[in-house]
């Protein structure tokens, strides 16, 4: 696994980051065919605060156009080794902590099986993260 240092990356508060990913961030996948894409994504009208985060995370991820904002977005696995390392440092305190807990079994069975990817295991908690993910727009 990649080490990330805070210390060293960006003025961005850490706690800042984490409270701000509780109220604009999803911690989702998608599913084309027999593939399973994990991501982490963030929406916004401000594409300064959007550029810093991605400073922060080391550069990771991309950013996008979407509509009248810009959409931040990493799907890489190493990349996504980022976003792990810094909500395991800084937790996340309100809704969001038991999908990003689904949410990160999936981001570690992708890493722990590359190519040869559990399929049934990563169904399972595709289920249940969209389960949750379906239950909290209610």
């Amino acid at each position: 696994m990649e080490t990330f240092s805070h210390e060293t990356v960006g003025s961005l508060d850490p706690w800042f980051f984490t409270g701000f990913a509780e109220s604009a961030a999803s911690f989702t996948f998608s599913r084309s065919g027999h593939q399973t894409a994990i991501y982490f994504a963030i929406k916004s009208a401000d594409g300064r605060l959007l550029s810093a985060i991605q400073e922060f995370l080391s550069g990771a991820g991309r950013l996008y156009a979407a509509g009248k904002g810009q959409m931040y977005r990493v799907t890489r696995r190493d990349e996504l080794q980022r976003v792990v390392a810094h909500f395991d440092a800084f937790p996340l305190q309100g809704h969001k902590k038991d999908t990003y807990r689904l949410w990160r079994e999936m981001v570690m069975l992708k890493q722990a099986f590359r190519r040869t990817s559990n399929r049934q295991g990563l169904d399972a908690l595709a289920s249940q993260l969209s389960h949750r993910l379906t239950k909290s727009l209610d």
